[in-house]
């Protein structure tokens, strides 16, 4: 395959990481935000400090209960907003790092929501955004989340959508995730082919 380089982006429950997932089965390398910035958080102690000043209770000298910070920081716009100017630029330097390492080499997915927040269209040469109609995304994330209630995952996904509306750049294609597993994989497929010289995804 051509090496290249391809960001995922969605609201939660959208389906991005399972975009990501059928594209690391075709053999591309995964770069899952989420997890790069739990990793940040717990390993990097400027930022574990800025992040137990902040945030109290959340946050000892060697861990970080991402629940009770969770459940911090999706409840009041402010205190998210602080979490994320802690957080976002180192995440941002990391995820630089580890292309610039890779990037030419090997076929590269990089999935994390906020990429339109963040500016960094330019970081790729393919911007897939996922969507699903609001209902069918609750639904995925009660699955996914047992212990959270409707009202509570209500609440982060309206979070999420006062942080940035859906992309509109023509650097974006935009997916519906609504149906089934092979359905999105076929729209995978669709924009990798209109791609001029990337690699399709074989049948």
């Amino acid at each position: 395959m051509v090496p290249c380089c391809i960001g995922v982006a969605g609201y939660m429950g959208a389906g991005k990481s399972e975009c990501s997932r059928i594209l690391a089965g075709e053999g591309f390398t995964v770069i899952d935000v989420d997890t790069e910035a739990k990793k940040v958080m717990a390993e990097n102690s400027l930022v574990r400090e800025a992040l137990r000043h902040e945030f109290g209770n959340a946050v000892d000298n060697r861990n970080i209960d991402f629940r009770i910070l969770g459940s911090i920081v999706f409840n009041n716009d402010e205190k998210l907003r602080r979490l994320n100017g802690i957080v976002h630029p180192v995440v941002l330097r990391r995820i630089e790092r580890l292309l610039s390492r890779w990037k030419g080499q090997t076929c590269i997915v990089v999935d994390a929501a906020l990429i339109p927040m963040w500016s960094i269209d330019r970081w790729f040469d393919l911007l897939l955004w996922i969507h699903a109609p609001s209902e069918i995304r609750c639904a995925r994330l009660a699955a996914k989340w047992p212990e959270l209630s409707e009202v509570e995952i209500r609440r982060r996904m309206e979070m999420q959508e006062r942080q940035f509306s859906p992309p509109s750049g023509a650097a974006w294609r935009h997916l519906d995730n609504s149906g089934d597993r092979s359905s999105l994989q076929e729209s995978i497929r669709s924009c990798l082919q209109e791609r001029n010289g990337s690699p399709a995804i074989p049948r």
